[in-house]
C-alpha cells in the first residue's frame, strides 16, 4: 500500500481495563496499537470488508467444525446420521423448536 507522507491521528474511547490488557497483549504479540490499527485499516481498504467476524464458538465447536469440514472434503462414503443418536452420543439437548424444524427439513 502507498504511504503518504500526510498522517492523520485517530481518535477512540475504549473501556481502561481493555485499552491496558489489548496493549500488553499487542506487546507479546510483537506489535503496538499504531501498526495494529494501521494494518486493520489497510486491511479494510484492500479486502473491502471487516478482518473479523462476530462469530462465537467454543473450543468443542470449534473442533466439531472442523471435523465437519474435513468430513466434507473426504472421498468416504456419506453415512446416514439420526439426529436422536447424534445428540445423544454428544450429550448435547437440542431445543423442541429446532428438533421439528430438523424433522421437517428432511
Amino acid at each position: 500500500m502507498t504511504i503518504n507522507s500526510s498522517l492523520a491521528q485517530v481518535n477512540i474511547k475504549i473501556n481502561s481495563n481493555l485499552k491496558e490488557n489489548a496493549y500488553a497483549t499487542l506487546k507479546q504479540l510483537g506489535t503496538n496499537p499504531s501498526d495494529f490499527f494501521r494494518e486493520m485499516l489497510e486491511y479494510v481498504v484492500r479486502e473491502k470488508k471487516l478482518p473479523i467476524k462476530k462469530v462465537i464458538l467454543s473450543d468443542e465447536d470449534e473442533e466439531l467444525l472442523a471435523l465437519a469440514k474435513e468430513a466434507l472434503a473426504s472421498d468416504e462414503p456419506d453415512i446416514e446420521v439420526n439426529i436422536n443418536d447424534l445428540t445423544r452420543t454428544l450429550h448435547i439437548e437440542i431445543p423442541a423448536k429446532s428438533r421439528r424444524r430438523l424433522q421437517q427439513a428432511r
